[in-house]
């Protein structure tokens, strides 16, 4: 959880450069510390050099998909064990099942509403981190206040 005004860091992986730029400046506005990146093995590099809250990673990519790529950085226990949100426009259900078991707090299937995404995001870094997924998922913090 991200106290006061500390910022949000947040690594966008896409391969697409103009969901890529406009993520990033989407985030921005919204402000976080942003990071953009084109493909996974970027990823894993800017990941093991530094610290990131949350990494927002496209599904199907060239090389490592996003999957893979989230099996990566909770395999190799990245700086920070950044949280991992993906997103993309070939969204299945079994896909979805599979990143949540892999340990994803969320994943969004392509187009979605900005402001919902945005929203989304805040949520998910005001929540402790074992309680992301479901901030994710709507569900109200349980036990005691």
């Amino acid at each position: 959880m991200k106290e006061g005004n500390t910022k949000v860091r947040v690594l966008v992986v896409e391969d697409n450069p103009t969901v890529r730029d406009g993520l990033e400046q989407i985030l921005r506005r919204a402000g976080h510390d942003v990071s953009a990146v084109s493909d996974a093995d970027s990823a894993l590099a800017r990941c093991a050099e530094e610290s990131f809250d949350l990494v927002i990673t496209d599904f199907k990519m060239e090389g490592m998909n996003g999957l893979q790529l989230l099996e990566s950085i909770r395999k190799q226990r990245v700086p920070g064990d950044p949280e991992v949100m993906l997103i993309t426009a070939y969204g299945t259900i079994d896909i979805a099942v599979e990143a949540m078991k892999m340990g994803a707090v969320d994943f969004i299937t392509k187009p979605f509403d900005l402001e919902d995404f945005i929203a989304k995001v805040r949520t998910l870094m005001a929540a402790p981190p074992r309680g992301r997924a479901d901030a994710a998922a709507g569900v109200p913090p349980s036990g005691p206040a």
